[in-house]
């Protein structure tokens, strides 16, 4: 049996022109607080949002922390470009990536014909409002929050390191596409692995004792029989990040003031010519 929870109806619900309470509310709105942000080792506020409103889709090209991410409301609504809500920062059109997921005080997301009424055709597709923290009056409060965690690849690609079954394959593909009378072309245009080569690559991979480079007697070129990871020599298994947050409130009647100040940064997947970044707002 559903029960009723009345306490939710006192709730203030920012919308487009002004706030109500969800008692009088009749449109079709969903807001989340501060809550959703707090104590969460998250790069910017759409990682806070993925799954805590209903029918908001938020996609993100890469991890990166500077990536900006789109808003898709209720799924896909155009063929074409554009689909995306119109997101607005304390009333002001806005890169959400910019903002410390620690300055927000609620986000709101409208999602019906009202929101184009009141933001026009730019909202054709929905709104996202996003509310940041305003001063609070009385004694001066600091307050100061860290965390750090470690990241990983969520997909790895599952790919051949070993020599022979790398160098078996190229030849059985080329092989065949010969077979189908084509003639391949550009990089692939000429079999580099001859019978005897194949053959001496599977005895070397057999046998790990025996040496890895050769000098080919009749060229005097290096012939190598390494079984290289390429993905391990690129990629780190997993890498640390960490998050600084420092506000400082307070006033009085007379006047109020809220500063704040962020660090995050991470040390990148790449092992060499790191991407690792440093983020400051």
């Amino acid at each position: 049996m559903l029960k009723e929870d009345a306490l939710k109806l006192d709730e203030v619900v920012i919308v487009g022109y002004g706030t109500q309470k969800k008692v009088n509310l009749t449109g079709a709105v969903d807001q989340v607080t501060s809550k959703v942000f707090e104590k969460r080792p998250i790069t910017n506020i759409s990682q806070g949002l993925v799954g805590a409103v209903p029918n908001l889709n938020i996609n993100m090209l890469d991890g990166k922390p500077t990536q900006s991410p789109t808003y898709n409301i209720r799924g896909t609504t155009s063929i074409g470009q554009g689909g995306n809500a119109l997101v607005l920062i304390d009333g002001v059109e806005g890169d959400p990536r910019m903002l410390n997921p620690n300055d927000i005080e609620s986000v709101s997301v409208l999602k019906d014909a009202a929101s184009a009424s009141i933001y026009g055709a730019r909202a054709a597709f929905d709104v996202v409002l996003i509310t940041t923290k305003s001063a609070s009056k009385g004694k001066t409060s600091i307050t100061y929050s860290a965390n750090m965690s470690s990241k990983s690849p969520t997909a790895i690609p599952d790919h051949i390191v070993d020599s022979y079954p790398w160098a078996k394959s190229f030849s059985d593909a080329w092989s065949n596409w010969q077979d189908n009378g084509n003639t391949p072309t550009a990089i692939n245009k000429t079999m580099v692995f001859s019978p005897a080569y194949l053959a001496e690559i599977k005895r070397r991979w057999e046998n790990p004792d025996l040496p890895r480079i050769e000098i080919n007697p009749n060229t005097g070129a290096y012939e190598y029989y390494y079984n290289t990871d390429w993905y391990k020599e690129l990629y780190k298994d997993n890498f640390f990040a960490q998050d600084h947050n420092l506000s400082v409130s307070g006033g009085n009647d007379m006047a109020s003031f809220y500063v704040t100040g962020r660090y995050n940064g991470e040390n990148g997947l790449y092992r060499y010519n790191t991407d690792k970044t440093r983020w400051r707002n």
